[in-house]
């Protein structure tokens, strides 16, 4: 069985997160951002991979000592990855 790992984003990510955020925003599940806005939440971003492939994203940016905004939370759902994601946020 494969292993799923949380890790921080990377710039060369982004593009991933791109295809994984396109995927949702059509049917307004999920705001479209430009991608150069992606870019700059870099360090806000964790991902999900299995196998390598990333299947899963989130951010959340910090505003205040006890505020904070979840930016985006999207993934190529599996039941496995499901569980994954309440940690990204």
């Amino acid at each position: 069985m494969s292993e799923l790992k949380i890790r921080p984003a990377k710039t060369t990510d982004v593009l991933t997160i791109r295809k994984l955020v396109d995927t949702y925003a059509p049917d307004r599940r999920l705001l479209s951002k430009a991608t150069v806005t992606l870019y700059e939440a870099v360090p806000d971003f964790l991902v999900i991979e299995k196998d390598g492939q990333i299947i899963g994203a989130g951010a959340v940016h910090v505003l205040w000592e006890d505020l904070a905004e979840v930016k985006r939370r999207s993934n190529n759902w599996s039941r496995s990855s499901s569980r994954f994601m309440g940690r990204l946020s």
